[in-house]
């Protein structure tokens, strides 16, 4: 980025837009929760195996969106009520083993971190180091890391690498020692009640066959969103402002698509300005992007989640010294 942004201007673009009213999130998780109960009792009335899955999967469709308000929730802009965003985002994230207090907590660090440090622990982008380290096995896995991520590792693949991340900081940290704790009781506790419920109803292997697609579905959209926010962008820019609005990539969707990410498609200005709710995000990104366009430093873009997730995984890159370097195609 050649040009420096002028922060009081960008800060003042902002007025009016850092605000959280309980209102609207309220709403959101009322319908979420409304309709996720809705649709699992459904899909459990359905006899045919083929209209079982497919409900099956219309439920973790749906329940990916959930699990994107409970993002919001660890920044406290849900609905601005602590309490709340700190209890509700649990209930519904341990019932599919979603370990919350522990990605809370990383994805802090990931905030602080991103395009500074490649100790960030959301970091998508292997470094050139880490690939020239690995084996034989460990560099085809890299050279092919989105459809492994995408379609092999998925929500357990995700929910593993988080495990070992909060258990290996725990070793020296008290609060995530706290959080690991914390998440493992409420997972087992969440588990108890599935299994009274699964196990009276008598729809055992119904449930581990809707559990294996509801997980299927929440981790391909999970890391697809993960991986294609800040993928290959990686670097310090003029402010930790800057730093933060430029290593992160905003996607051009629908209306539609933005609801159902939580409007997190404004990656940039979400990632610089957490403060802002997910309900103002959309006209702050309108704001802050023709400031930087004025500028001369337009944000990173996509044109639309499957169209850029298609071409960044068509040209894997690593994190060089200085530079973003493709991976070689051919390498032992």
């Amino acid at each position: 980025m050649n040009a420096k942004l002028d922060m009081k201007r960008v800060h003042a673009a902002l007025t009016g837009l850092l605000d959280v009213a309980p209102g609207p999130g309220l709403r959101r998780t009322l319908f979420n929760v409304v309709v996720l109960n809705a649709l699992l009792y459904a899909t459990f009335q359905v006899e045919p195996l083929a209209g079982f899955l497919a409900m099956a999967a219309v439920t973790g469709l749906f329940y990916s969106s959930v699990m994107m308000t409970s993002h919001d929730a660890i920044h406290h802009t849900l609905t601005g009520w602590y309490w709340f965003d700190e209890a509700v985002p649990r209930v519904l994230s341990y019932f599919v083993f979603w370990p919350h207090g522990i990605y809370s907590e990383l994805h802090k660090q990931h905030h602080r971190l991103n395009g500074r440090e490649l100790a960030d622990p959301e970091r998508p982008t292997p470094s050139r180091d880490e690939y020239d380290k690995s084996g034989k096995l460990g560099r085809w896995a890299l050279r092919n890391q989105w459809w492994l991520v995408l379609f092999v590792y998925g929500g357990f693949g995700m929910i593993l690498r988080h495990a070992r991340a909060g258990l290996s900081q725990a070793r020296t940290d008290k609060r995530m020692r706290a959080l690991v704790l914390g998440d493992a009781l409420g997972i087992a506790a969440a588990a108890c009640v599935t299994v009274a419920v699964i196990v009276y109803a008598g729809v055992t292997w119904r449930y581990a066959v809707y559990l294996l697609v509801v997980e299927r579905v929440i981790g391909f959209f999970q890391q697809l969103r993960s991986h294609l926010e800040h993928y290959g962008l990686h670097g310090a820019h003029g402010s930790i402002v800057e730093t933060r609005l430029y290593n992160c990539r905003n996607v051009l969707t629908t209306r539609l698509g933005s609801e159902f990410f939580n409007g997190l498609n404004y990656h940039s200005v979400h990632h610089a300005f957490p403060r802002v709710p997910f309900y103002h995000l959309a006209e702050a990104h309108r704001r802050v992007a023709a400031l930087c366009a004025e500028a001369g430093a337009p944000l990173p873009c996509g044109d639309g989640y499957f169209k850029t997730t298609m071409r960044l995984a068509r040209s894997p890159v690593l994190l060089g010294a200085d530079a973003v370097l493709e991976i070689p195609r051919r390498a032992g």
